[in-house]
């Protein structure tokens, strides 16, 4: 039941706010987070970024192949959500 309540608060908040012509977290509809895009971050990957987009942060490097003796590291993640 709490959660029925919490839910049509939530809802009713939302449906003002996009009468107003705005989302949740402030910005207009047809407005973008703010996207910025770093590459070759790593010394030890073949190819490496890290993406930003609003709050949200991904980071990843890639080898692509493998070495004698060695293990291939593939694809390695850190991921932030946005909260």
């Amino acid at each position: 039941m709490a959660n029925d309540i919490l839910m049509e608060l939530q809802t009713g908040k939302i449906i003002e706010l996009m009468k107003q012509g705005k989302r949740i977290d402030g910005r207009a509809l047809d407005e973008y987070r703010k996207l910025e895009i770093f590459h070759n971050i790593s010394q030890n990957a073949e190819g490496s970024a890290r993406v930003k987009l609003g709050e949200t942060e991904v980071v990843a490097g890639v080898n692509s192949r493998r070495r004698k003796h060695q293990r291939w590291s593939g694809i390695s993640a850190a991921f932030k959500p946005d909260l």
